[in-house]
């Protein structure tokens, strides 16, 4: 296991080291803008498979992060008129947004579901990492499936070191971090944008989909 500060991703060398940690089905965790997150390179599948015992998780699909809407064509089928739209009127943030997948998506990367889970963290060094990578990650919480989400380094180095994949990880640090709901989930699959999951940033959520239902945005 290895620990890289966050102020690091700035550097050429560590970047491009942790893309061939990824490009080799390696493990990471970074800070976002709501929890730590656990992740891979998104079109691994030894690597999901990986994460899913470090979580002692097999039946969900994992969300994932990308750095803006460059990368989002390839990851869903359906119109991006909402998303555009929520994007206008709020910047990216502690929000996760459910769309249609891309059909050309190997199933088994997204458990065999037809909806992807996509964010944009607000969290610059992350975001310009994962616009350096050019593709995108896995965006889960660091704890075992069903436990509170691990918020700290110290306690998510413990968690790895005991999870049997330490070898196999990278953490980039940015020491503990504040308190967080997680991302409010929102189902933009179907007309009418649809709250999942409630976390942070929910009044602005809300908002947005009143407004939608009422068409003031249109």
């Amino acid at each position: 296991m290895r620990i890289i500060p966050v102020s690091k991703l700035n550097e050429e060398e560590i970047r491009s080291e942790i893309k061939e940690h990824l490009l080799k089905d390696g493990i990471i965790v970074y800070p976002t803008d709501t929890y730590y997150g656990l992740g891979c390179n998104f079109y691994s599948l030894p690597a999901q498979e990986k994460i899913d015992l470090i979580k002692g998780r097999s039946d969900s699909p994992y969300s994932i992060a990308i750095s803006d809407t460059k990368m989002i064509n390839d990851l869903t089928s359906q119109s991006l008129a909402l998303f555009e739209l929520f994007l206008n009127f709020h910047s990216p943030g502690k929000m996760t947004f459910l769309m249609k997948a891309n059909k050309n998506i190997d199933y088994k990367l997204l458990k065999s579901s037809v909806l992807i889970g996509i964010r944009i963290p607000d969290h610059q060094p992350i975001k310009k990492f994962i616009d350096f990578l050019k593709f995108p990650i896995v965006s889960t919480s660091v704890n075992l499936t069903g436990n509170p989400p691990l918020n700290s380094d110290d306690k998510i180095a413990g968690f790895i070191k005991n999870s049997g994949f330490s070898s196999e990880t990278i953490i980039i640090s940015e020491g503990e971090l504040d308190n967080s709901k997680g991302s409010t989930i929102i189902d933009l699959s179907d007309e009418i944008p649809r709250i999942v999951r409630e976390g942070d940033d929910l009044v602005r959520v809300q908002k947005f989909i009143v407004d939608v239902q009422k068409k003031n945005l249109w």
